[in-house]
């Protein structure tokens, strides 16, 4: 038997929308602080775009951003107040098209157990006979990658695209 809610429910539910919509706070322009994650490059008047610049960023529960280069493999931080970004580390890869440092994300208890996953292709290159992508755990300690280990390996195929970053 199929059950419906009487209108009465959905128009007693209206008001709340609206007033959880009215509590939003729209940040004015003086609010936001604009912080370049990438290096000019000389002769270059705009940062690099494409696939080997930084392709994703995690922000820490103390405010720290860490942004993964794709390209370069380094994984780096820009600590609350600071106006340069520091690099934590640089994880062995081979980069491609669609191959390189693929992401990043913390631990939910970053906080407490320092946890930085990344996602990226191994190192072997494009012919090699067990090319794979690697998702693995590392230890932020004293603000370099640590105790890294190795969480699930798949392979790719010779010359695929689109492997499930």
């Amino acid at each position: 038997m199929r059950k419906t809610l009487p209108l009465a429910a959905f128009t007693a539910l209206i008001p709340l929308g609206v007033w959880a919509q009215s509590t939003c706070h729209q940040p004015t322009a003086a609010e936001y602080k604009v912080t370049a994650l990438t290096e000019l490059h000389s002769g270059v008047e705009e940062a690099p775009t494409g696939s080997w610049g930084p392709v994703g960023m995690a922000i820490a529960p103390d405010g720290s951003i860490y942004v993964a280069k794709m390209k370069t493999g380094e994984i780096v931080v820009l600590k609350p107040g600071a106006s340069n970004t520091t690099v934590v580390g640089k994880i062995s890869t081979w980069f491609s098209t669609e191959d390189g440092l693929l992401g990043i994300a913390l631990d939910p208890k970053f906080a407490t157990n320092h946890w930085l996953y990344a996602l990226y292709s191994d190192p072997c290159g494009l012919n090699c006979a067990n090319r794979a992508e690697e998702l693995a755990r590392f230890n932020v300690a004293d603000g370099t990658l640590a105790s890294k280990k190795v969480i699930m390996r798949y392979p790719r195929a010779k010359n695929d695209d689109h492997h499930g970053a």
